[in-house]
């Protein structure tokens, strides 16, 4: 039996074989890999950070309903001081032979409880504790209590914690269990209890009022407990943990007494608490937390309101609750289980042709449209939205008084809320532009015919200065509430950048014409050596003509005059070849070039600028230096611009001999050459900010900041570097490391 052998152009095949197959694998687990951060962990981290969104506003919402009982509690605060002084019974026990005030207070509370459906019962306590009104609000049909039964009310424990409380402060407690003694449920029905001083005497407070509010309106107003029955934007559940990390679940209608966290959100989640982390993935679902301070923040929001009657929050213990949102992984269309089953058909696509064109083609923004439906009805996300602008932003009534402002304001006009709110707008708007209408909203009116107007001018800062802007005008589309919306654009940088524009166009149609008198240079110098090499062999004739004579008609002194024509003339004409050489387009494509070469060509160039007249070039050139492979053209521009650089900066020395010295060394395989001067220096921050571009200092002499850029570009497509030492007043040194060539 014979023995197949295998040519070598099998052996090819089964190699170019073996390639397919490892780059098919290669671009299958690549495709894999990025499907799947693409269909799983992006979509998890937009679901996350929506869900986290979709807190923070739930966030203020809770300040606001906090805020609300707050508002109750000053109301009957107020109330409570115009019937006691009415009555005349300033310090009249409810308890007592006297009930009016109790009569009236009775009326207010339950008048409370019917527009507040949100509170459990409202009562009015002693420091004893002792119950001096109650109303139970059930649901917005109040039970008020008679004298008889307030002393089963024991709110001695409440009493003793408010006792301290000033006038001043609001207390705020914990997510806390309702008191079953009135109610036919015995279930739980967790409140949190707001508390202030109703009535002082000889500076100590005498009676409270407080306040049960229901905690389940603090989720969502279509929620029915604290576990949500309400979705979230991706379709989860909302959480409400109070300060002991006690949840109170919601099961048939009712809630049930306080359970620990865990047992609601997997007790391997609590990391979501120990390790202060935002989210958490649990094997079911997605969890997403924020930390809620109510005192904290009931307390900012207090002290921004400057009729507040209260200015500081107390509570036990520094309160700490958490609002988490619980998406299960069963409402997505995402996650490992579902990554898996379209991977197994969808990746050998993707590896191919697919992939791209599928992802181009799978750009669905019906999350991000839904997502910004919600956005848009929840409470504060206005104000967000202009706080976050960068543009001045500002909202007045149809009489152009202002309504609204964001802080830009501020940071662009120098006004403040409280020297804008109400005012008339007619002072920033654009001067002469009102001096023909009647007020600043018969312009405003004109002004909204067409939509939205744009005006570019300058406006007048709150310190007299004058801040170039663009306004554009434009009148609300809402009916029932008109309004103008006035949006000013600082363009203080825009003219910076405009006018640095013009400057570069204007230096550049100069060095455009620089160029043309260089070729037409180029072209005189080119014509003139012709004449030159005409006179120069007609006197060569005469010379030769006169020499062959037997009696010369030149004398020795008139050979000398000759000798001299004949230098001047090869002088002109050397003069004339260096100038073609230069201005003659090269290669760029790199060459072996001699750098010293280079250097007398660009130095001999250079000493016919005005500028060297009094200043002393030494050239110092190591014969030794290996050819570099190089662009001869990019040299000669680095090495020019390193030396109009160093004559300016000899500029206006006037202690010492101006003097640069231009050498080569040959250094560490490394070609270096040195450009240095005597002149006025650099300071570090000049240094460190010399290939910048635009970056000059040369000022109103008209540098563009682009040599100095230009020139390490260069030096580093050459493979070398730059290195500059400066020190003010005595000079700088600029060395430019090059690659010498080596032979293979």
């Amino acid at each position: 039996m014979t023995q197949e052998k295998i040519t070598p152009s099998s052996w090819k095949v089964l190699s170019n074989l073996k390639l397919f197959l490892f780059l098919f694998v290669v671009c299958m687990v690549a495709a894999l890999r990025l499907y799947y951060y693409f269909d799983v962990q992006a979509k998890t981290d937009r679901l996350n950070q929506i869900e986290r969104q979709f807190l923070s506003i739930h966030y203020q919402y809770i300040g606001y309903e906090l805020q609300m009982v707050v508002n109750d509690l000053s109301v009957m605060i107020g109330h409570h001081d115009a019937v006691d002084e009415e009555i005349g019974f300033a310090h009249t026990s409810l308890l007592g032979h006297d009930t009016t005030i109790k009569k009236e207070f009775d009326k207010e509370t339950a008048l409370l409880c019917s527009s507040r459906r949100n509170y459990s019962d409202i009562k009015i306590i002693d420091p004893q504790g002792n119950a001096l009104v109650a109303v139970d609000c059930n649901n917005g049909a109040p039970r008020i209590f008679p004298l008889s039964e307030l002393s089963r009310f024991d709110e001695s424990v409440l009493g003793n914690t408010l006792k301290n409380l000033t006038p001043d402060a609001i207390y705020v407690s914990d997510i806390i269990p309702s008191n079953p003694l009135f109610q036919e449920d015995t279930r739980a029905n967790p409140y949190v209890r707001v508390a202030a001083v109703i009535d002082t005497e000889d500076g100590v407070a005498t009676k409270f009022m407080v306040i049960n509010y229901l905690v389940h309106e603090l989720t969502s107003s279509h929620n029915n407990g604290l576990i949500t029955e309400n979705t979230t934007p991706q379709g989860g559940e909302l959480v409400l943990v109070n300060n002991d990390l006690m949840v109170y679940p919601f099961v048939n209608g009712h809630h049930e007494y306080p359970v620990p966290v865990a047992n609601i959100i997997g007790a391997g989640a609590m990391d979501l608490f120990l390790n202060k982390t935002d989210s958490y993935e649990t094997k079911d679902s997605y969890l997403n937390r924020i930390k809620i301070e109510p005192q904290k923040k009931l307390a900012q929001m207090l002290l921004a309101r400057d009729q507040s009657k209260f200015n500081t929050v107390s509570t036990n213990v520094p309160l700490e609750w958490n609002l988490i949102s619980i998406t299960s992984k069963q409402e997505v269309d995402f996650g490992w289980s579902h990554f898996w089953i379209k991977a197994l058909f969808l990746v050998p696509f993707f590896s191919l042709l697919i992939l791209p064109i599928g992802y181009a083609l799978r750009r669905s923004s019906m999350q991000q449209i839904l997502y910004q439906d919600r956005l848009n009805e929840q409470r504060g996300f206005l104000i967000t939205m202009l706080d976050s602008m960068n543009d001045a932003v500002i909202a007045t009534n149809l009489n152009g008084r202002i309504q609204t402002i964001n802080p830009s304001v501020t940071s662009i006009l120098g006004y403040t809320t409280a020297e804008l709110l109400n005012r008339d707008i007619g002072p920033i708007l654009p001067l002469g532009l009102t001096q023909n209408v009647e007020s600043s909203q018969k312009w405003l009116e004109d002004q909204s015919q067409s939509r939205t107007s744009t005006f570019t001018y300058d406006c007048i800062h709150l310190n007299g200065t004058y801040v170039p802007v663009e306004l554009t005008i434009s009148r609300s589309i809402d009916t029932e509430n008109p309004f103008y919306l006035l949006v000013f654009r600082n363009m203080t940088e825009q003219r910076e950048v405009e006018s640095e524009m013009k400057n570069l166009h204007q230096k550049y149609i100069h060095r455009e014409k620089l160029a043309e008198v260089g070729l037409l240079v180029g072209g005189i110098l080119h014509e003139v050596s012709n004449p030159l090499a005409a006179i120069h062999g007609l006197l060569s004739t005469l010379l030769y003509t006169d020499s062959q004579r037997d009696e010369a008609n030149f004398d020795e002194k008139t050979r000398e005059y000759f000798t001299t024509v004949f230098e001047h003339i090869e002088r002109v004409r050397g003069l004339s070849y260096e100038v073609s050489s230069f201005l003659k387009p090269t290669s760029n494509e790199m060459a072996l070039t001699d750098l010293n070469s280079v250097i007398h060509t660009t130095a001999n160039l250079i000493r016919f600028d005005q500028r060297w007249g009094d200043i002393d070039l030494k050239i110092d050139l190591d014969r030794n230096l290996p050819a570099i492979k190089a662009i001869g053209d990019q040299l000669v521009q680095v090495i020019m611009n390193l030396l109009l650089n160093a004559a300016d900066a000899c500029d206006g020395v006037t202690d010492r001999k101006a003097l640069i010295i231009l050498k080569t060394h040959y250094q560490n395989d490394m070609a270096l050459l040195t450009v240095q001067d005597n002149g006025n220096g650099m300071s570090e921050e000049t240094v460190r900010k010399i290939f910048q571009p635009f970056f000059t200092t040369k000022g109103e002499k008209g540098g563009t900041g682009l040599g100095m850029p230009l020139c390490e570009g260069i030096i580093n497509d050459h493979g070398g570097y730059i290195d500059i030492v400066s020190t003010p007043n005595k000079g700088t040194t600029i060395s430019c490391y090059l690659p010498v060539h080596k032979d293979s």
